[in-house]
């Protein structure tokens, strides 16, 4: 009886671990914690020697700790150590000791330090910025742990139990799991969440594995008790070290992942709300009275709700925090994910690449919760007339996306068997419904134009369903290997594109353009914005004097995540900004400061100054003088602020949708040094 009472102690301790984790979860009311302003380009050489040196410190600091500890578990532990060694080995359960044979490799050098290798190798491909860091950690960690933990066995010479006489204090299984796979945790917890919640599971975890560990080693006798304490406290010091290394080296967290950075905006528990709401206000659009959509509970499903006409939808990551919308279909729904993943960071491919195979391998029933369709037969849908327009069964799939003035349903539509139709565009207000013929009327324009150097989706219908406009455009084969897109090669597409219409020179103060800009200023609500944006129009124009520029089409908001550049050629998507008799150059201008201040966070005032400074060399391509490049920088500036403040940008909670704190000042700022006099 007691020998299965011995047994027992090991799943009593991961239980308790499990409810204490759960105790505290449910008592944590916080929000995310803050995090620190976005990262720009670090200083990897610097910020490495600072990790280094308090890394080392600080492991010759635990060194010294772990000697004087274990002066004291050597001359006094076998008097605790022989009685729970006699009582474990007399009470032992074979079949239990099959298991912790099994588990306590856990904590074996080569299963740890190939998990530290693979997660380094994963984390530099997937944080954002300081991608140096998760490789210099754990492979520091590897040298420091494997050194000091010899160190420390020559020290001692502690013999073991009859079982394992060699050097064992302290225990080094029961160091690894603490060190590698809490630091693992770690840095996936700094980059991917910052939530106090995820902290206490992943610490639970931790100390799960931990516990594990130090009993699989005592329960074989591989270990006197006393070494298996040790070596989790020699652990969860080393762990200290290196997270107080890496925090002192990179400082506060990163912003995690879909959470807005400065300019005074709202928290993500608010963000997420407003995702709720959009979700639900759309749905009443896209599934009208008979019919209905409704969030449910992956649970509320489960209990046998039956599917609609259309099919339930899976809401990913769930329904408090909408982001991926896909059908439940196996085929559909992997392909959904995989597409949505194709055009993304080497971050998102990993994360909906493991979703695809999931929901193709049938575990959707695991995955998300359930947008719940009710369509009783006949019921007017989204679905019903994409169907009627395409002329065959489609499936749908939506993303959500943040907060800003232009945000509107696309829809990506599939067959049942997985291949991708189209996308379609549906304008649910007036500035949507704007935008979305818009872009239908630049699709046909540059259809007819034919070009080269660049390819966008095909208009395939522009028509009225439930008096919402739907644009349906063909789908771009993004799914292509991809091709490294050379500078030389955009700006030779966006030379070919300014002039798909043609191209004409004119005096930028009394060009049509700049008359066209006050008019749409002179629209916008009055503010503080609006008026000093209107007098520095006036200067931009007075500082020009006589310069001529060339104007001609752009895209209006090309950025690299609306483009991929593959063997069948560059592909091009998201037009419903393209706009005639603009100066050229100003795609190459937004793609360049969109590329900063979205993906790598650079703060935007800096890149919008830095915008000016550049634009010479951003413009050569286009054999733009050095002095017509910076007025043509503040003139698209300029016209990124007008548009801002026209679709009320800041007032939707779009992150940079206030041009008075970045567009503006950088304008003023240029102006004030004589940068547009010419």
């Amino acid at each position: 009886m007691i020998r299965y009472l011995v047994a027992s102690i090991w799943p009593a301790g991961i239980a308790a671990l499990a409810a204490a984790a759960f105790m505290l979860v449910r008592r944590d009311t916080s929000a995310a914690r803050p995090s620190g302003p976005g990262g720009g380009r670090a200083d990897a050489a610097g910020e490495s020697a600072r990790f280094g040196a308090v890394a080392v410190a600080g492991a010759l600091c635990v060194f010294g700790l772990m000697c004087a500890l274990g002066v004291i578990v050597v001359h006094q532990g076998l008097t605790i150590d022989r009685p729970i060694f006699n009582w474990m080995s007399k009470h032992q359960v074979h079949k239990m000791a099959a298991v912790m044979r099994r588990l306590t490799k856990l904590g074996d050098t080569w299963t740890t330090w190939g998990a530290a290798l693979a997660a380094a190798a994963c984390l530099a491909v997937t944080w954002r910025t300081r991608r140096w860091l998760p490789p210099v950690v754990l492979v520091t960690a590897i040298v420091s742990d494997h050194f000091a933990t010899l160190a420390l066995r020559h020290v001692f010479h502690r013999v073991g139990p009859p079982a394992s006489p060699l050097g064992t204090y302290p225990s080094g299984g029961c160091d690894r799991v603490i060190v590698f796979y809490g630091l693992i945790a770690y840095l996936l917890w700094r980059e991917f969440s910052g939530k106090r919640r995820t902290a206490i599971v992943a610490g639970a975890a931790i100390a799960a594995l931990g516990f594990n560990e130090a009993y699989s080693r005592v329960y074989l006798s591989l270990h006197w008790f006393t070494d298996a304490v040790s070596g989790l406290l020699y652990g969860r010091l080393l762990l200290a070290i290196f997270i107080i290394a890496v925090h002192f080296a990179a400082g506060r967290l990163s912003q995690p992942m879909g959470r807005p950075v400065g300019l005074g905006l709202d928290s993500s528990r608010t963000v997420t709300a407003s995702q709720v709401r959009y979700v639900t206000d759309v749905c009443s659009l896209l599934w009208p009275s008979p019919a209905g959509a409704s969030l449910i509970s992956r649970r509320a499903a489960a209990r046998g709700r039956s599917a609609g006409a259309d099919g339930d939808l899976i809401v990913l990551p769930g329904m408090r925090s909408p982001r991926l919308i896909v059908p439940s279909g196996r085929r559909a729904g992997a392909a959904a994910l995989r597409r949505y993943g194709e055009p993304g960071s080497a971050r998102t491919k990993l994360a909906t690449r493991t979703l695809a195979v999931m929901l193709a391998s049938g575990l959707a029933p695991a995955l998300g919760d359930r947008l719940a369709l009710d369509a009783a037969d006949g019921a007017p849908t989204i679905g019903s007339y994409l169907t009627e327009t395409l002329g065959q069964p489609v499936r749908i799939s939506m993303h959500v996306g943040a907060d800003r003035a232009n945000r509107k349903p696309v829809l990506q539509l599939l067959t049942p068997a997985g291949d991708t139709i189209g996308y379609a565009k549906i304008g649910i207000n007036r500035l949507t419904a704007d935008l979305v013929k818009a872009e239908h009327a630049a699709l046909v324009l540059l259809g007819a134009a034919g070009l080269a150097g660049l390819r966008p989706p095909r208009a395939l219908s522009l028509g009225r369903w439930n008096e919402l406009d739907v644009l349906i455009v063909s789908a771009l084969p993004v799914w292509l290997r991809r091709v490294r897109l050379t500078d030389a090669r955009l700006a030779a597409a966006l030379a070919e594109l300014a002039d798909s219409a043609g191209t004409s020179p004119a005096t930028f103060a009394t060009s049509d353009y700049l008359g066209g800009l006050a008019s749409r200023l002179a629209q916008v609500s009055d503010g503080a914005d609006r008026l000093e944006l209107r007098r520095l129009v006036i200067r931009l124009a007075d500082a020009a004097g006589d310069t001529k520029l060339n104007f001609g089409c752009w895209h209006g908001d090309l950025t690299p995540w609306n483009l991929a550049n593959t063997r069948a050629g560059l592909l091009v998507w998201d037009w419903e900004r393209f706009g005639l008799g603009v100066p050229v150059g100003f795609d190459m201008l937004h793609y360049w400061l969109q590329a900063r201040v979205v993906r790598t966070r650079t703060d935007p005032a800096a890149a919008a100054a830095r915008c000016v400074a550049s634009a010479p060399d951003l413009l050569r391509p286009f054999g733009v003088s050095p002095a017509e490049a910076k007025l043509t920088a503040l003139a698209y500036l300029a016209e990124l602020s007008v548009r801002y403040l026209a679709d009320r940008q800041a007032d939707a909670g779009a992150r940079l949708g206030a041009p008075g704190g970045w567009l503006i000042p950088a304008i003023g700022s240029a102006l004030d040094s004589g940068t547009a006099r010419v």
